[in-house]
């Protein structure tokens, strides 16, 4: 069974099924990997150029 990644519905599947093995898709897997690796980026952009990066101001 694959489930969202939300820790909610970890916690619900291990009460209910405990025995379950949690499995995840790997496209959400790089999805979220993606998500934190821009976030990153664009946070240590600002912090060092004072900008945020824009298409009229690309990084």
């Amino acid at each position: 069974m694959a489930i969202d990644m939300s820790a909610c519905y970890r916690a619900a599947v291990r009460q209910a099924l405990p025995a379950a093995t949690i499995v995840v898709d790997h496209f959400h897997v790089v999805q979220l990997a993606n998500t934190a690796l821009c976030e990153v980026r664009r946070r240590l952009t600002f912090q060092h150029r004072g900008r945020r990066g824009r298409k009229t101001d690309p990084e």
